[in-house]
């Protein structure tokens, strides 16, 4: 159910976003599923993924994890 609700989620915060934005000074809107507890396992399972990829810089793992440079999760 999760990979049908989060691109709806996503969709409809970037139609507010831009509905919004004008009068707000280019606000945002960004769901954050971190906090999401039913989604907690599939995380758990990407960080797992993630950090088991060797092949992969630091730098690209943080992007896959959404996680900005110099950001700490």
């Amino acid at each position: 159910m999760a990979a049908t609700l989060i691109p709806l989620v996503v969709r409809v915060a970037d139609d507010l976003s831009n509905w919004l934005s004008p009068a707000f000074g280019g606000a945002v809107i960004t769901p954050d599923f971190d906090g999401v507890e039913a989604l907690a396992e599939d995380r758990a399972a990407l960080w797992a993924r993630v950090g088991g990829a060797d092949f992969l810089s630091d730098a690209e793992k943080r992007q896959m994890l959404g996680i900005g440079v110099g950001e700490r999760a």
